[in-house]
């Protein structure tokens, strides 16, 4: 007999089941858009900190798993605002300069 494991309490699961036994998640396939591949695609390519409920919401995902990729997500998305504030000063500056015949 194959023995699962469920992704929110790592509780040994049986493979027939459709709801753990002992936290209700249900177990079994899970939807394309809560897949790692999507969700993590989605949020570094599109949505950044709008894919988080994705995220959250993804049974494919552990607890330990949703705060790493929350944080990363998070972390990535303050790094491009912080590129972006950089190159928008720096185009400022180049105007200033340029205004100013320097």
């Amino acid at each position: 007999m194959d023995i699962d494991i469920c992704p929110r309490c790592t509780n040994k699961i049986d493979p027939t089941d459709s709801f753990c036994r002992h936290c209700g998640i249900r177990v079994g396939e899970v939807a394309w858009y809560h897949t790692k591949i999507f969700v993590l695609a989605s949020a570094f390519i599109l949505l950044g900190p709008f894919a988080l409920p994705l995220l959250l919401s993804s049974r494919d995902f552990t607890r330990n798993g949703k705060v790493f990729w929350s944080l990363a997500i998070c972390a990535y998305t303050l790094g491009l605002v912080l590129l972006g504030a950089v190159i928008v000063a720096r185009m400022y500056q180049y105007m200033i300069e340029s205004a100013l015949g320097r």
